[in-house]
């Protein structure tokens, strides 16, 4: 008895100890029945460290209503400003823009759903993004283009401090006789 129960135990944790699949394949082709959802992450900006998420979706299907969501974590804040619903027709691939502002460091987990509303169901097909942000907010890794772009911001801002520096200080010796004159108390 004492060994069955131990035989018992032994098989069970076996089973939670195996790996399981997130998605088999064959659900993985069957949520690409409707759509084809693809993405592409672009160049991280130097000014407010926003990264573009480029969606292209392919549908299978004409239909007249289509929306775009995004589901993330709280580390990260996703804007969409393209339409809330558009028509869509199989074959053409349609791309819409996203921006992703990380809030933390860490890997940023995006889901992006293509879902084709129907008056009686919901078509739905989903992809998923990971997105490594450094502490400094910055993605890793980072490209040289990002690099480059970094330092050229960096000097564009001293060129500006100087600029405004040198326009102070010639406006102030070209109107200094003003500048005397406008400060003098009147008698």
């Amino acid at each position: 008895m004492k060994n069955k129960i131990l035989v018992s135990i032994f098989i069970l944790s076996l089973l939670f100890l195996l790996p399981t699949p997130l998605f088999s394949l064959e659900q993985r082709t069957q949520t690409e029945q409707y759509f084809m959802v693809e993405y592409s992450i672009g160049e991280q900006s130097v000014w407010n460290n926003s990264i573009p998420l480029n969606v292209y979706i392919t549908p299978k299907s004409n239909f007249s209503k289509v929306e775009i969501t995004f589901n993330h974590g709280a580390i990260t804040e996703v804007r969409y400003t393209g339409p809330q619903f558009f028509p869509v027709n199989a074959g053409e691939t349609y791309q819409v823009q996203a921006r992703v502002y990380p809030k933390e460091q860490g890997i940023h987990h995006i889901t992006i759903n293509s879902i084709a509303w129907e008056y009686d169901t919901n078509y739905t097909s989903s992809t998923s993004a990971n997105i490594q942000i450094d502490e400094n907010l910055q993605i890793v890794p980072q490209t040289q283009t990002y690099k480059t772009l970094n330092t050229l911001k960096y000097v564009l801002i001293v060129f500006i401090v100087i600029a405004i520096i040198a326009i102070t200080y010639f406006s102030v010796i070209k109107n200094l006789g003003k500048i005397k004159k406008w400060l003098e108390p009147e008698y």
